[in-house]
C-alpha cells in the first residue's frame, strides 16, 4: 500500500528515515483525473519495486503547504525522486513509463 504524509514532519521524516532508498513522492488532488488513474498503476509499482517507497502528498491537505511550496509543485500530478535526501528527479504528469524510468535510473 502506498503511504499518505501530511505535514512537512512527516516529510522529513521519511527521508531521514530512508537515507538509501529510493522515495518517489506522488503530489496529487483529489479533482485530478489523471492522478486519479494513475494511482492504482502506483500500487502495481509499489508490489514490483519492495525497496522503493511511494509515498502519496495530497496538494489540497493544509499540512502539504510547505511541501508543495519548498519544492515549487503546481502542476498535478507531480513525481519527485528522493535518494540520499535531496531530489534526483521529477515527473510532471501522468505518464507512466517516464515514472518507471526514473525509478529504474535511480533505485
Amino acid at each position: 500500500m502506498v503511504k499518505e504524509i501530511k505535514s512537512l514532519e512527516e516529510f522529513v521524516s521519511l527521508l531521514n528515515s530512508y537515507p538509501n532508498n529510493l522515495i518517489v513522492f506522488d503530489f496529487y488532488a483529489n479533482w485530478c483525473g489523471p492522478c486519479v488513474r494513475i494511482a492504482p498503476e502506483l500500487e502495481k509499482l509499489q508490489n514490483d519495486y519492495p525497496n522503493v517507497l511511494f509515498v502519496k502528498v495530497n496538494v489540497d491537505y493544509a499540512g502539504n503547504d510547505d511541501i508543495c511550496q519548498k519544492l515549487q509543485v503546481s502542476s498535478m500530478p507531480t513525481f519527485y525522486f528522493f535518494k540520499y535526501g535531496k531530489p534526483v528527479d521529477k515527473v510532471i504528469g501522468a505518464v507512466l513509463s517516464a515514472i518507471v524510468e526514473k525509478v529504474e535510473a535511480h533505485k
